[in-house]
């Protein structure tokens, strides 16, 4: 217990004693911390002295407030916005009111193109300028789901083929990124595009074609139906022989 009381008396001591000895270093971190504070209570803040005046500001890069330096000449601006953060838009665009310069007026900022307090997806605008979509915003812009068509031989089918004959299948899809083969042919199709497919095999075939959106949720779906018969049987005749 003792010798708790006696560290506590002797911290301070070796504390200021550490801080005689080593300026340079508390210097050092005090600029790495990088604090300040504030001279002036907010922006636009006018103190006078005599005929002189300075205005509170933001004038370097850190976050508080500096007050400019002293004018003599009475300020002969008029503020063109109400208050600071005083925010307006026009369109998708919008400006926001502050102090910008080093007199006492208020002015509004340049306009800023595509303001996120200016447009928002629900608005009932279809901002394409800004970014939306049918995909990313369908309540503003309407959405449009994936359709395809396919056919066989320029045929919506079915149709009716022989062994071995070939077919041509050609297909179109519109509002899809991706599109995909199944049932009696498969893979990762084009959105559009044809293929030739040899028939070997006597069967009803489908080949079915989905495609979706970009959300790769929404799907358009296309069949097209191809019978294939077998060939006819080949008939070989021969002279006939005669006997007597």
């Amino acid at each position: 217990m003792k010798l708790n009381k006696l560290n506590k008396k002797l911290f301070p001591v070796i504390l200021a004693g550490f801080l005689l000895v080593q300026p340079f270093s508390v210097l050092a971190l005090i600029d790495v911390t990088g604090t300040c504070a504030d001279e002036c209570a907010y922006v636009g803040q006018t103190q006078t002295s005599g005929d002189s005046y300075r205005v509170c500001g933001d004038y370097d890069s850190d976050c508080c407030y500096e007050w400019s330096q002293w004018y003599t000449n009475p300020p002969t601006c008029a503020d063109e916005c109400a208050y600071v953060g005083q925010h307006e838009c026009s369109g998708t665009s919008g400006r926001t009111c502050s102090n910008y310069d080093s007199d006492c007026c208020y002015e509004w900022s340049s306009w800023q193109s595509c303001d996120s307090q200016c447009y928002y997806c629900g608005d009932g605008t279809c901002n394409s300028s800004c970014g939306e979509t049918s995909f990313n915003c369908p309540e503003d812009c309407g959405y449009l789901a994936p359709s395809v068509d396919i056919k066989a031989n320029d045929s919506n089918g079915p149709i009716t083929v022989s062994y071995k004959d070939n077919i041509i299948l050609s297909w179109t899809s519109e509002n899809s990124v991706s599109c995909q083969a199944s049932g009696d042919w498969s893979g990762t199709k084009a959105i559009s595009g044809s293929q030739t497919i040899q028939m070997n095999e006597v069967k009803t075939n489908t080949f079915t074609l989905t495609c979706k959106d970009a959300t790769e949720i929404k799907t358009g779906t296309d069949s097209v139906t191809v019978i294939v018969t077998p060939n006819p049987p080949v008939v070989i005749t021969k002279p006939a022989i005669v006997t007597y």
